[in-house]
């Protein structure tokens, strides 16, 4: 029905079949001509010219805005509410120079790169601290023997090489080798 309450009706505006199914919801997509339709059979959007609202509402600066964007809005309208005087830097603390520590006891301030200060694991947020990194985190810093006995055997070889490269005629071999 078009103008309802204006004038005397002959005939609904726009009609839509929906055969052998019952209507359960009807809702109009906000500011936009569609209107959604929820039936025993599913769903359909169907386009109503002229059934969008052409003046957006006067109180929302922008009706779209997603939640971050509102979010943000809402900080600065609380930050536009503190008084001016509020917000002052000390100007005894601008003056002072900042002093740097010494290299010793920045490291020693400074957790390990690999862990948090106090040795426990630190947990990590979204879905990075899964079980299985968890468990070789911890097991990084085991020490294997293969590990060891592969890196003895290449220094063995470099130290070999370099040798020959040199001249040096090859040691006796060791009781221990």
């Amino acid at each position: 029905w078009k103008d309802v309450h204006a004038e005397k009706q002959a005939s609904p505006y726009m009609t839509h079949m929906l055969p052998g199914q019952t209507v359960q919801r009807v809702r109009f997509v906000p500011y936009e001509d569609l209107l959604g339709i929820g039936h025993s059979g599913g769903f359909q959007s169907i386009i109503v010219p002229g059934s969008g609202e052409p003046n957006f509402d006067s109180f929302t600066a922008n009706p779209f805005e997603t939640k971050r964007q509102r979010q943000e809005t809402e900080v600065k309208a609380l930050l536009d509410k503190v008084a001016p005087e509020l917000i002052t830097l000390d100007p005894n603390a601008i003056l002072q120079v900042g002093r740097r520590a010494p290299k010793g006891a920045a490291a020693e301030e400074a957790p390990a790169e690999g862990g948090a200060a106090d040795g426990k694991d630190k947990m990590k947020k979204r879905g990075r601290s899964t079980s299985m990194k968890r468990f070789l985190k911890k097991n990084s810093n085991i020490v294997h023997e293969k590990r060891e006995m592969v890196k003895k055997r290449l220094e063995k070889e470099k130290k070999q090489h370099e040798r020959v490269r040199k001249g040096l005629p090859e040691p006796a071999p060791d009781v221990l080798d």
